[in-house]
């Protein structure tokens, strides 16, 4: 046999091998769990069905990016950490509480932001009871401005330091 045969003939077997793997029963998915924090109101029936993974599907085919976003549109007020394939036929989807932290005015509306400036909800300019706790978008922008400006500060007391130092 020469060597191109065996290398074709290679390469088809190792893709028959790669396909009866992906659709094998044998790594289809059985189970999914939820673990959530504390404060999450949701079911874990109802974050899995909104994951829209389907029950028996490869294992190795699942789109873990698409059942975040799906999982993220359906419940703005969640935050999915983490889906992680604990078996071969188990996945474990991780989530937590968003949480208002900041809000910006625009328009006649509020939006209400959390820690990763995801909007959680719009608020009326006559319902601004709701936000009567939540810092409003100069302190963020404070806080972005003063992250920026550690390092700087940081930097110019190494300089004085070090110019001390020389005289």
């Amino acid at each position: 046999m020469s060597k191109g045969k065996i290398i074709t003939l290679s390469i088809i077997g190792f893709i028959i091998v790669l396909t009866t793997i992906l659709f094998s029963a044998v790594f289809r998915l059985k189970k999914q769990t939820v673990v959530a924090s504390a404060d999450v109101t949701y079911s874990s029936e109802e974050i899995v069905k909104a994951a829209e993974l389907k029950r028996g599907q490869s294992i190795f085919l699942i789109d873990k990016e698409s059942a975040i976003n799906n999982i993220e549109a359906k419940f703005a007020d969640l935050k999915v950490i983490q889906i992680k394939t604990t078996s071969l036929t188990e996945i474990k989807i991780k989530v937590r509480k968003r949480y208002p932290t900041y809000y910006i005015k625009n328009l006649g509306s509020y939006y209400v932001l959390d820690q990763d400036l995801k909007v959680l909800n719009i608020v009326a300019d006559s319902e601004t009871e709701q936000i009567a706790n939540i810092p409003s978008k100069e302190v963020l922008i404070a806080k972005v401005l003063g992250g920026f400006n550690a390092p700087i500060t940081s930097l110019a007391y190494v300089l004085k330091a070090i110019a001390e130092k020389q005289e």
